[in-house]
């Protein structure tokens, strides 16, 4: 592990602390000690602008693998309720497999992935008057959303069909 060092920048008063225990930091430092010109173990000679790409190439690929220079045309669009759910077991079925891994002490993300798929099926079917399903599918979105440390914007049902797409293709 590098050492604990305070880096100044004319840009900020502020000090920069190196922490042993950040990912991005030690990723950035080993970038630089392998791309950057060098005069011995300690220093680093080199224009700060190829620090800088160097940097700017480690944190994008650590912050937005989506966004990372390559062949990769972007995230899937958000499938629709149909597309999403087009091999879903039965409701009912679905249900007491539900009921069955609740009383058997069984609530992983799994449960809470096919609980919410479930409800939100079911709220898709049914004609917009029924505002009930629909907030309950609403609740069971974000809490699956929180319980995955996910952020999403716009409608977190959408969350909901995407993941389970990519369970039931992987299960």
């Amino acid at each position: 592990m590098l050492r604990k060092e305070v880096m100044t920048t004319p840009a900020t008063a502020s000090a920069a602390l190196w922490d042993d225990k950040d990912p991005l930091m030690e990723a950035i430092a080993l970038a630089v000690w392998e791309q950057c010109e060098r005069q011995d173990y300690r220093a680093t000679n080199d224009d700060p602008r190829n620090i800088a790409a160097v940097a700017a190439t480690v944190a994008r690929a650590f912050l937005l693998p989506d966004t990372a220079a390559n062949a990769d045309p972007g995230p899937e669009p958000w499938p629709t309720a149909e597309d999403a759910y087009a091999g879903a077991p039965h409701p009912r079925a679905e249900f007491e497999w539900l009921v069955n891994e609740a009383h058997a002490g069984r609530r992983n993300r799994e449960w809470w992935l096919r609980r919410a798929a479930v409800v939100d099926r079911r709220s898709a079917d049914l004609p917009s008057d029924h505002c009930l399903r629909d907030e309950h599918a609403l609740e069971l979105a974000r809490f699956l959303i929180e319980l995955d440390g996910a952020t999403v914007t716009g409608d977190p049902r959408r969350y909901v069909r995407r993941q389970y797409l990519y369970w039931a293709r992987n299960n």
